[in-house]
């Protein structure tokens, strides 16, 4: 049964498919973009401590 289906696989090998060459380009994409939010995340997804806000004073004056 396996020496058929390696023969059978071997007999399928063809050129490029453009779907396949999507996929993978789509598949590269999402990996890179998952590194880079991993490893370099912007001021807006670093969550901010509630114990720092509390100790940040804030001082106005007359006008303001």
């Amino acid at each position: 049964m396996f020496a058929f289906r390696e023969q059978s696989q071997k007999e399928k090998v063809g050129g490029w498919s453009i779907i396949a060459i999507m996929k993978k380009l789509f598949g590269f994409v999402v990996l890179v973009s998952l590194v880079k939010m991993i490893c370099f995340p912007t001021e807006s997804e670093i969550a901010e401590d509630p114990e720092s806000l509390d100790r940040m004073e804030i001082k106005l004056t007359m006008q303001e």
